[in-house]
């Protein structure tokens, strides 16, 4: 016999069967630099946190950054202390950035950090990095760093008919000369019968019906 369950909304049932409803941006278990951080925060200065936070956001915001950049900005700062703060707190924030903003905000991210038992007197540098004035900037070079494929910039068609021509059977079929050019700038031509493109069509309507159906769906409606 299956088992009914009535009036009971998705965060009920997480609830009932012990499953959380919200998983760490850092993801389970911890990435090894970010463990390495919580367990060696208390042998180091609050400064020379901040300072190697600086140094992960310029390195972050950078579209090419080099070995000689960062031996630059971290000059005067230990090789421990580098080795032991900067893997998890580059860690931190390249994580942060991969998730969605509206996924992320602040008070969920300082929760996930006590979670991980990141001393709060640590939060404050780390906030202000991701959610200041240096943001934009990150999430540009973030989104630079995502694999994508192209997007179409622009698209043209005509219909051609065939007069005469020896290698068909039939005569006067219509047939369509699609030309896409992508944002990378590549053009390429392709030829569809005129089944094919309604197919197509046919096709494009269906997936455009069947997102407007899931995305009336409450589990896809996220609060922002």
């Amino acid at each position: 016999m299956g088992l009914v369950v009535i009036g009971l909304n998705f965060s009920d049932l997480f609830k009932m069967s012990g499953i959380k409803d919200h998983v760490n941006f850092l993801g389970y278990p911890l990435p090894p630099g970010v463990s390495l951080l919580v367990k060696s925060l208390k042998k180091y200065d609050i400064s020379v946190f901040e300072r190697l936070v600086t140094v992960a956001v310029e390195m972050s915001s950078d579209t090419n950054p080099t070995n000689h950049k960062f031996s630059n900005l971290t000059k005067g700062i230990s090789k421990e202390a580098i080795n032991h703060i900067y893997p998890g707190v580059f860690t931190i924030i390249r994580k942060a950035m991969r998730t969605p903003k509206n996924l992320l905000k602040k008070n969920v991210f300082e929760n996930d950090l006590n979670e991980i038992m990141l001393p709060t007197s640590f939060h404050a540098p780390l906030s202000t990095a991701l959610f200041g004035d240096a943001r934009p900037s990150l999430e540009d070079n973030a989104h630079q760093q995502c694999p994508h494929v192209a997007t179409l910039s622009k698209l043209r068609w005509r219909v051609d008919v065939a007069i005469s021509n020896a290698s068909l059977n039939r005569v006067m079929e219509p047939t369509i000369l699609i030309t896409i050019t992508t944002d990378k700038g590549e053009e390429h031509t392709l030829e569809v019968s005129k089944e094919k493109f309604h197919q197509l069509r046919y096709s494009v309507l269906e997936v455009l019906n069947y997102m407007q159906q899931l995305e009336k769906r409450s589990i896809f409606q996220v609060e922002t």
